[in-house]
């Protein structure tokens, strides 16, 4: 739907329900001597809520990770990484997305 806004780059739920969220995230470090780690991140209404994924390389790495959550109406969620040094890849020369988020209503709360 359209419940994703680029403008502020967050999902904002439109409806009080549960909903799941996925992300993947190309990481490079072209540059990088030693290894580094990095830490994917949901949060929610601007609060560190779920650690996706953490991972320790020196190197291109894909960051993944999925959570289902109840939201209030209004309730918006965000995704960061943390983690120094990083070049974020969206899509590479053939423009194959290495770069995604996603979040779906699962069901209704009773």
């Amino acid at each position: 739907g359209n419940c994703y806004d680029d403008t502020k780059d967050r999902f904002t739920a439109p409806v009080a329900r549960e909903y799941n969220f996925s992300v993947s995230v190309y990481v490079d470090t072209p540059s990088a001597v030693n290894a580094m780690t990095y830490y994917l991140f949901l949060y929610l209404n601007g609060e560190e809520h779920s650690l996706l994924s953490q991972i320790t390389i020196n190197g291109s790495v894909t960051l993944t990770g999925s959570v289902t959550l109840k939201l209030g109406a209004s309730s918006y969620v965000e995704i960061f990484l943390f983690g120094p040094n990083a070049k974020i890849f969206g899509n590479d020369t053939e423009g194959a997305h290495q770069t995604w988020f996603s979040g779906h209503l699962v069901y209704p709360i009773l």
